[in-house]
């Protein structure tokens, strides 16, 4: 849920995460994710959807298969 930020991150989790560049940001947005129980839900729920969807091996072989 939280994730480096920098374009390689936010586009492989679509921006669905929370970002940090500093150790000040880490803190901060683990702040902002532990006080809101149903936000992390949320950000948990629309990770795993985009998980699911972009990175099951079963998404990653049919793309490899069509490239031959």
């Amino acid at each position: 849920m939280l994730a480096f930020d920098c374009v390689y991150n936010r586009a492989t989790t679509e921006e669905k995460a929370l970002y940090w560049k500093t150790a000040d940001d880490i803190v901060r947005q683990g702040k902002t994710l532990f006080a809101d129980d149903l936000r992390r839900s949320l950000i948990a729920a629309d990770l795993h959807e985009t998980g699911t969807r972009l990175y099951a091996w079963e998404q990653i072989a049919r793309r490899y298969n069509a490239l031959y």
